[in-house]
């Protein structure tokens, strides 16, 4: 990727997402990333997968190619009831919540989408430890990490939140989890784009200097 010319979408899934996780992602003088994305698997409609879905599965083929190329850990999963017989449809989940580092956790409206970003009307709310002092910012912390464990608990189908509740090692214990025949998260398949799409643009990604 460094020096090259990586075509991504731009017309709903939002170019700066992309792009902004690809400068993170290639600079080697930065600590590894774990980014575990849990999302439906497609969309709730064909109107919808018509207009968003091929752009939508070009971002995420993108970063997790990226992240696989500079050593971070990606896992994209989705929740699906356990059953013993053919795979269930994947949870709609429509909510918008995004947890960094246990210290920052925005909730609400707004979507990754130049259309959320640009026209639509949007709400959201966001907490951050860094922002309190003392213990506020402890608690505050501590709060944003049970409510991540609860949340991926939760989405499992799993009891014992306390599992996800420490950073280091997550995915891979996520990754036990999924492999647990009555658990309800489970990896998504990262397919290329389906041929050219005509509304791609491409994004010239100059070399990252450490």
């Amino acid at each position: 990727y460094r020096g090259a010319n990586v075509t991504i979408p731009h017309k709903e899934t939002a170019l700066a997402l992309a792009e902004a996780l690809y400068y993170r992602l290639a600079d080697e003088s930065r600590p590894k990333l774990s980014l575990v994305v849990v999302m439906p698997d497609g969309a709730d409609s064909p109107k919808e997968d018509f207009v968003l879905g091929n752009r939508q599965r070009s971002v995420r083929r993108f970063i997790a190619d990226v992240a696989l190329h500079f050593g971070h850990e990606f896992r994209l999963l989705m929740s699906s009831e356990a059953t013993d017989d053919a795979p269930c449809p994947a949870t709609f989940i429509h909510s918008k919540l995004m947890i960094v580092d246990d210290e920052f956790l925005t909730i609400g409206s707004a979507n990754f989408t130049n259309r959320s970003m640009r026209v639509d009307r949007e709400i959201n709310v966001a907490w951050q430890a860094q922002l309190e002092s003392g213990d506020d910012a402890v608690r505050l912390a501590h709060d944003i990490g049970s409510l991540r464990a609860s949340l991926l608990a939760e989405h499992a189908g799993v009891d014992e939140a306390e599992r996800f509740l420490e950073i280091d090692g997550l995915v891979g214990r996520i990754d036990d989890v999924c492999g647990l025949g009555h658990c309800k998260l489970r990896c998504q398949a990262l397919p290329p784009p389906e041929g050219d799409d005509p509304l791609r643009t491409p994004l010239h990604v100059p070399t990252v200097t450490t």
